[in-house]
């Protein structure tokens, strides 16, 4: 489920009302599988926004 979230798109540097994310959560409840796939759905999308922001600039 958290893989079929995160292919579609789902912004997970969103926080909850507490200030978490949902890898501090992951991990909070011991899932690193989970975390780990947070983490790297995170870093594909600070990659899109910044191949983005470089094509913008051209």
């Amino acid at each position: 489920m958290v893989e079929l979230l995160t292919r579609n798109g789902t912004d997970v540097r969103i926080m909850s009302a507490e200030g978490d994310t949902a890898i501090e959560l992951a991990l909070r409840i011991g899932s690193q599988e989970t975390a780990d796939i947070f983490k790297k759905a995170r870093a594909e999308q600070i990659a899109r926004e910044e191949a983005a922001k470089a094509e913008a600039k051209q």
